[in-house]
């Protein structure tokens, strides 16, 4: 099937549009929250009745993340600094900008 050019807008009468408020009565309707049985065919399973918190990670307890990865993470970091300063005219350097540091 080929299709023709097509002029944006043409054959449509105004009087055929929507006001803000139909429209939003039409097509914005709040989806209702789940049930618990919904919620158990999805995922399988019976989630827990209790959220479940993490503390943060230190390079000596693990967290949301191992110890061993935040203490490879603030290594990274510390090799990155941001330049809070005016480098000065001329220098490639911008006020706001990472620079980063090879070792």
């Amino acid at each position: 099937m080929a299709l023709g050019p097509m002029v944006v807008g043409s054959g449509m009468d105004p009087a055929s549009y929507y006001t803000k408020e139909e429209a939003n009565k039409k097509f914005l309707t709040k989806v209702p929250d789940p049930t618990k049985q919904q919620v158990i065919n999805a995922l399988g399973y019976t989630p827990p009745q209790q959220d479940t918190t993490y503390g943060n990670a230190t390079t000596s307890k693990a967290g949301l993340m191992s110890a061993e990865d935040k203490t490879n993470l603030d290594a990274q970091v510390s090799k990155y600094i941001l330049q809070t300063s005016d480098p000065g005219a001329g220098s490639p350097l911008a006020t706001g900008k990472i620079l980063i540091v090879y070792e």
